[in-house]
């Protein structure tokens, strides 16, 4: 795997699943930031964050709980991400 890797479970059927790269540190940004979550602006400017939206979509498709909220900003409306269920991190091999 290329980059950081983060591996983490899913309930209920708790199989470790590895993660690297952009997926990575954004499972780590999800799982850091709680219930407050992120949007595609508050992540870009840690320097990597530049696709959120395709880093999401592949966690979903691992099946990884996220729920986009829609919230208001100046003259647009964007997506806040946050987590919609437990993950269990196994191996936090990542800092955002």
């Amino acid at each position: 795997m290329k980059g950081p890797a983060l591996t983490f479970r899913l309930p209920p059927d708790h199989r470790p699943m590895t993660v690297a790269g952009r997926q990575a540190q954004t499972l780590a940004l999800l799982i850091q930031t709680g219930p407050q979550g992120f949007t595609s602006g508050e992540a870009s400017p840690l320097g990597w964050a530049r696709r959120t939206s395709d880093y999401i979509a592949k966690l979903r498709a691992m099946g990884v709980p996220i729920q986009t909220t829609p919230e208001r900003v100046a003259d647009a409306t964007v997506g806040r991400y946050t987590l919609a269920g437990p993950v269990v991190v196994v191996n936090p091999g990542v800092s955002s």
